[in-house]
């Protein structure tokens, strides 16, 4: 069985999308004052601004699409435009379970105090695979049933379909 999902954080776009919007309107009002109201250029940033905050905005749009697919061979997560590119052969999963995330957890990738790591693009809902080398890897999804279904199906091990955190 094949599982495909992307799941879109579209609150964090809309938030970096406005932000962007007024950086750049930031930006244009140093150089076409003219053209741009002046309460816009309160920042007072000039163009090596927006082409840093614009770096910084396209790794954020990045961490805003998170996209799980599972062959039959293995699991495969990728962010955004496709970095990082994770993976876990099938074969090497010990155990599968549906977790709840604590809020402060947030998005992107995170060291957990568990010693795993977290993928996240929204939301608290979770899938955590444990390797059989000990390795703890936590895929945020907002269909964690389906996730861990098709998961279950393929991988034989013993699971708790639990709700930790």
């Amino acid at each position: 069985m094949k599982y495909n999902h992307t799941q879109v954080n579209k609150i964090g776009i809309a938030i970096v999308l406005v932000v962007s919007v007024f950086s750049v309107m930031s930006t244009m009002a140093e150089h076409y004052e003219d053209y741009v109201p002046q309460w816009i250029n309160t920042a007072g940033w000039n163009i090596w601004g927006a082409v840093i905050v614009g770096l910084i905005y396209v790794l954020l749009l990045n961490m805003m699409v998170l996209r799980i697919n599972i062959s039959k061979t293995e699991i495969i997560w990728r962010f955004g435009i496709g970095i990082p590119t994770k993976r876990i052969p099938l074969e090497d999963v010990s155990s599968i379970e549906m977790v709840t995330n604590k809020w402060w957890y947030g998005w992107g990738i995170r060291k957990l105090l568990s010693g795993g790591w977290l993928y996240n693009v929204f939301g608290l809902q979770a899938i955590e695979l444990k390797t059989k080398q000990g390795k703890i890897v936590r895929l945020g999804t907002d269909e964690p049933k389906k996730l861990y279904r098709v998961l279950n199906s393929i991988v034989n091990v013993d699971n708790n379909e639990g709700n930790h955190g």
